[in-house]
């Protein structure tokens, strides 16, 4: 039987697995992600690292502990033990059920920063990025005027997935930008706090 699609419902609300009459209702985080290789035995991911397993049809489900904050949107599981859990900006984390990945289990593909999520936002957003190599890095946040107004990271960090929230609660709103520098390699997303 292949993989059941996977339909949204509401936004943030519960998903019908198509083909198996199961509702999933909403769990810690939205299900982004789902492997039914039989009727009963099938996993789900989403944001935050999140990976669910349930061996009833998803009647119950239980946490697999990722170790890493990536938002995983795919999941496969060719073992019934074993399997990857893909998220945004090419980070792929291999696991074993009853175990937690660790960071040098993350396979970064690149330097990338992804959008903030939310954006707008108030008072804060979430900002997330990836290193392909370990080393000295400068996340800044700056006004149209080009002035710096908030450092959010000033140190080494791992090769991998990394994730920063930013409060501009003490910033009027307009157009900023957030700039990663690691190395030689920089790039720069518009935030858009709101009051």
């Amino acid at each position: 039987m292949a993989p059941p699609q996977l339909h949204h419902l509401a936004e943030g609300g519960p998903v019908r697995l198509a083909g198996l009459g199961v509702l999933l209702e909403r769990l810690e985080h939205a299900a982004e992600g789902l492997f039914f290789p039989d009727v009963n035995t099938g996993w789900a991911v989403g944001d935050a690292g999140a990976i669910w397993f349930t061996n009833d049809g998803g009647t119950t489900w239980t946490q697999q502990p990722s170790g890493v904050a990536a938002a995983f949107n795919a999941v496969h599981v060719p073992t019934s033990e074993e399997g990857w859990a893909v998220g945004d900006a090419g980070v792929i984390v291999p696991f074993t059920m009853g175990t937690t990945a660790t960071a040098s289990e993350v396979a970064p593909t690149g330097f990338h920063l992804e959008p903030a999520y939310p954006n707008p936002f108030n008072p804060s957003t979430h900002l997330r990025f990836s290193l392909d190599a370990p080393g000295p890095v400068r996340f800044a946040v700056h006004d149209a005027l080009g002035r710096e107004v908030a450092l959010l990271v000033d140190a080494p960090l791992t090769a991998g997935a990394h994730e920063v929230v930013f409060d501009a609660g003490r910033l009027p709103s307009g157009l900023y930008l957030a700039r990663l520098t690691a190395g030689a390699q920089t790039q720069t997303r518009t935030l858009t706090p709101l009051r």
